[in-house]
Order: structure tokens, then C-alpha cells, then sequence
């Protein structure tokens, strides 16, 4: 096979790799739990993985490709929401 064709399927491969990779989501508890159990890890936190959605003060989900802001009611003492680098549309 010529170099050309190899780099050409390279190519249309990667492409192809970052269509599905990048695949746009919402808030939802699912997403909140993740954050809250790696949260804890991370402080070295190791008894609240249980700890209630709605008692939540802060929140970051920077890098989680979320399309529009919604699925926080509930959140009344959440002070910090961080959602920078994401693909909001609409808020």
C-alpha cells in the first residue's frame, strides 16, 4: 500500500475516532455521582459517597461536553457551579 493511501485512512480514522468521541450530554444524577464520588477520592474523603444530591455546595463539571444547563432543581444550596470547557448552546 502507498504512503499516501496509509495516510489518507490515518486520517479518516482519527476523524472518525473524534466523531465518537465527542458525544454531547446533560446534567443528570448519574453525572452529579460520578463527580461526588471522584471528588471524594481526590480529598481523601472515604464516608460521604452516599452523601445527598441535594446537599451539595459545590459543583464542577469542566470537560463533560454538556450541551445545555438543566437538571438542578433541587440544588438550593449549591454557592459554585463550574462548567467551564463544555459545548453549552443554551442556557
Amino acid at each position: 500500500m502507498n504512503k499516501e493511501i496509509q495516510e489518507t485512512l490515518k486520517e479518516k480514522r482519527k476523524v472518525e475516532k473524534d466523531k465518537l468521541s465527542v458525544r454531547p450530554t446533560v446534567i443528570n444524577d448519574d453525572l452529579i455521582r460520578k463527580y461526588l464520588v471522584q471528588y471524594n477520592k481526590e480529598n481523601k474523603i472515604f464516608d460521604r459517597d452516599d452523601m445527598s444530591l441535594w446537599d451539595l455546595t459545590h459543583l464542577a463539571l469542566s470537560y463533560k461536553n454538556i450541551i445545555m444547563i438543566d437538571n438542578l432543581q433541587g440544588l438550593d444550596k449549591m454557592h459554585t457551579l463550574q462548567l467551564d470547557n463544555n459545548i453549552i448552546c443554551k442556557i
